[in-house]
């Protein structure tokens, strides 16, 4: 077993106590756009679980808005990608697993644009896989064409491109967060060839349901695993 609890298959020693006995407190102020779209993702689950996490409580006190959210134990995908006493195979199901919850938040109507390893925690690997995505500060709500994010007209005229062109929304996220991950895994092919033809924008495997095709050729590099 390593010093994070986990054995040489990737399985949690306990389960993650998914309560939130502790929160930390954020302000709701107007940059915060985190609180909004905590908010509008906390009815999107994916596996029985929440895809965010909780706001437990909602409040105003001398210093205005304010709002505490779960702290969840656990540790980044990224502390997990650069674990060198887990296997290529362990690594490559959590990453499906996240991609595959980013599936259920496109499914919900929504597409996050800054996705990578340190914004997504992973609770639990203790007979299944648990995951959280993490400060969400750039994000769109397709049924209302709208962008929350500080970045706003930035991402406004990145998504006009993109429809003009016919080019699913998610391809610069998937691209972002395949970079992301390649470059902290340190493994042979084909787990990191498969990822790595997602690194380039340019000439990634497709510009349509990128999200599904990243699934599909992720699942396909674990089976090739197994051989």
């Amino acid at each position: 077993m390593n010093d994070r609890g986990f054995d040489q298959s990737g399985v949690k020693q306990s389960e993650l106590d998914l309560s939130a006995s502790k929160a930390h407190t954020e302000r709701s102020t107007p940059k915060n756009v985190r609180y909004i779209n905590y908010k509008l993702l906390s009815g999107v689950e994916f596996s029985g679980e929440p895809v965010v996490p909780k706001i437990l409580r909602e409040g105003q006190d001398e210093l205005g808005g304010f709002f505490k959210v779960e702290e969840l134990q656990g540790e980044d995908l990224a502390d997990l990608l650069r674990d060198q006493s887990l296997g290529a195979k362990v690594k490559m199901e959590v990453v499906l697993h996240v991609v595959k919850q980013l599936q259920s938040i496109d499914q919900a109507g929504f597409v996050l644009f800054d996705r990578n390893a340190d914004n997504i925690r992973i609770i639990s690997m203790n007979k299944r896989i648990s995951t959280r995505q993490m400060d969400i500060e750039d994000m769109y709500d397709k049924d209302t064409d709208a962008v929350y994010s500080l970045s706003q007209s930035k991402y406004e005229d990145m998504i006009q491109r993109l429809k003009k062109m016919g080019i699913d929304i998610w391809l610069p996220s998937v691209n972002r967060f395949a970079q992301n991950v390649c470059s902290l895994l340190n493994e042979p092919a084909p787990a990191r060839a498969i990822i790595s033809s997602y690194t380039d924008i340019r000439i990634m495997p497709t510009k349509k349901d990128v999200l599904g095709d990243f699934s599909d050729a992720l699942s396909k590099a674990i089976e090739a695993l197994h051989e």
